[in-house]
């Protein structure tokens, strides 16, 4: 978890979920380039608003880029704690193992009812 925390996708490394890693990353680095391209158009926009007030469509689209800014600002939050969470949850079980006879088997059985109607039983074996 602390791994993960310092480096995104270094717990995954870890814990051996190493198909996990790209998508950590991928992912990170798509919200980090969008962030910095709507900082970017903010900042144009904020700027020509400033240059001409009067222009009530650059206050319109600056506004537009400072909220897909925020957007980003937040799903790359989500996606750094669901990066550390999915360490966590992955460390945890580490060692924990199904087995190979893990089974579910479903008969019909005898009803100890008076009017012998047909029952289904479920049984989970681990």
């Amino acid at each position: 978890m602390g791994l993960s925390a310092l480096c995104p996708g270094a717990g995954q490394v870890y814990n051996g979920s190493y198909w996990k890693v790209p998508i950590v990353v991928g992912l990170g680095v798509y919200f980090l380039s969008d962030w910095l391209d709507n900082n970017r158009r903010y900042l144009d926009y904020k700027a020509k608003f400033q240059a001409d007030p009067q222009n009530l469509g650059y206050l319109r689209v600056r506004e537009f880029y400072h909220d897909q800014r925020d957007s980003f600002t937040w799903y790359f939050l989500i996606l750094y704690f669901a990066n550390i969470a999915d360490a966590y949850v992955d460390a945890s079980l580490y060692g924990f193992n199904v087995g190979g006879d893990l089974s579910i088997r479903m008969m019909p059985v005898r009803s100890g009812l008076p009017d012998g109607s047909p029952q289904l039983q479920l049984r989970l074996t681990f």
